[in-house]
């Protein structure tokens, strides 16, 4: 049986844990809200880009200005790619950082259930104790009662 000094312990590196899962939980979401805003601004570019390059084109372009054109295009496309993968990537992490801290919190939630069972268990037995003492306390004195008259 774990004595109370030793589950305070194991709380206290319990919630240690647990503060530390919740920051990286929290490190997980802002890395991917940036990963989502650079994609955001990867497809605004790529879309003014584009409707620059439909202007252009009304007007009159040059065949290696359009071969430029599609050229960047292509590279800007790559990195959407590149960037939705990396959106990808940091969604899995935020995912895995909240199962990890969910588990952390299980196992806080365990230890102070623990804890609290601990308490209840030594509040009766000091109860019990008390009990028993009042008891014969009692009995004492009721056999005085009897020996005096």
């Amino acid at each position: 049986m774990i004595d109370s000094e030793q589950l305070k312990l194991l709380q206290k590196l319990a919630a240690e844990r647990d503060e530390l899962a919740a920051r990286q939980l929290a490190r997980a979401h802002e890395s991917l809200q940036n990963a989502q805003q650079q994609l955001a601004v990867l497809a605004r570019y790529a879309g003014d880009y584009h409707q620059r390059l439909g202007q252009e084109v009304s007007g009159g372009l040059a065949s290696e200005t359009l071969r430029n054109y599609q050229a960047f295009m292509q590279n800007v496309s790559s990195a959407i790619t590149q960037q939705e993968h990396e959106v990808d990537r940091r969604k899995h992490a935020v995912r895995a950082a909240e199962v990890a801290w969910h588990e952390t919190q299980r196992q806080l939630k365990s230890f102070s259930t623990l804890a609290a069972r601990g308490a209840q268990r030594a509040r009766s037995e000091a109860n019990r104790r008390q009990q028993r003492q009042d008891d014969e306390f009692a009995a004492r004195r009721s056999r005085a009662n009897l020996t005096d008259a």
